[in-house]
């Protein structure tokens, strides 16, 4: 089972599943911002953190 398939099972379980996301993200992912990709996260039913304020509110 890949980390794809693994991640996917702990969504589907119904129990939190929370992403803890470093604020140097936005250098991995071009033409993404912090908004965007918090939306994303939370569309694909993840809980999310992190510990960059900006992401929070």
């Amino acid at each position: 089972m890949d980390e794809t398939e693994k991640v996917r099972v702990l969504i589907q379980s119904g129990d939190p599943v929370v992403v803890s996301l470093a604020p140097s993200f936005v250098a991995n992912y071009e033409g993404v911002g912090i908004e965007a990709m918090r939306e994303a996260l939370k569309k694909l039913g993840f809980l999310t953190s992190s510990c960059c304020p900006a992401f929070l509110n």
